[in-house]
């Protein structure tokens, strides 16, 4: 890296304010509101040490541009940190519209539907899996020493990786949305979930997406 001590205070500013975000969505009426006030805007400062990390990243690739443009670890770090950006721009809306008296009429149709699911997966299997993926990509050549990712197991498991959770995220995020609208117009249970059908389906294959990939990434290990 080019600068370690930049790794350094990015961790320590996430092992701070990750913590105190996770009060922000407290609906316990004992804890006081500048408690939550201040995890809400922790939860905003959040985009700090994504931004550090970024930034180090960046300077650390200055003249070696082409690494994120071929199938390698840095490529691969490069889309976990942009899913891990959506993420935290998907957090900060979030908070954003549940706090603000404006937007809370917005938070109670689509706060608690599949929203929340399709931001979790982009993190889950998105920021996290392709993180792994790069981290592997890196130290099993080295560990195994033998060529790695020289078959078409790998192509596979790249792309399904990739594209799971992408589709998936969408997917929900669209259904959230989509059943926030079918709330606002009055819809029974049965027009909703039949609404949210397709949206679930096209879900499920990317996860499925996800599945394939980690049996792609077995058979690219014994291969």
């Amino acid at each position: 890296l080019e600068a370690s001590g930049v790794a350094v205070l990015a961790w320590f500013a996430w092992a701070v304010t990750a913590p105190i975000a996770s009060l922000s969505n407290v609906v316990d009426t004992s804890i006081p509101f500048f408690v939550t006030s201040m995890a809400s805007a922790a939860t905003m400062l959040l985009l700090l040490p994504v931004a550090l990390v970024i930034a180090n990243l960046v300077q650390t690739a200055r003249g070696r541009w082409t690494l994120l443009f071929c199938t390698g670890p840095a490529a691969l770090a490069a889309v976990a940190l942009a899913f891990l950006l959506a993420l935290e721009a998907g957090a900060l809306a979030y908070t954003l519209v549940a706090r603000w008296t404006a937007l809370r009429a917005v938070r109670a149709w689509s706060g608690d539907t599949d929203w929340a699911a399709g931001v979790s997966i982009w993190m889950l299997l998105g920021a996290f899996t392709m993180a792994a993926v790069a981290f592997v990509e890196h130290a099993l050549p080295r560990v195994l020493r033998r060529d790695w990712g020289r078959n078409p197991f790998s192509v596979v498991q790249l792309w399904t990786i990739f594209a799971g959770p992408t589709l998936a995220g969408i997917a929900l995020i669209g259904a959230g949305m989509a059943e926030g609208s079918f709330r606002s117009q009055g819809a029974d249970a049965d027009a909703i979930a039949a609404g949210l059908l397709g949206y679930q389906l096209v879900a499920f294959a990317g996860i499925g997406l996800v599945a394939l990939g980690a049996l792609a990434a077995l058979g690219n290990l014994f291969m």
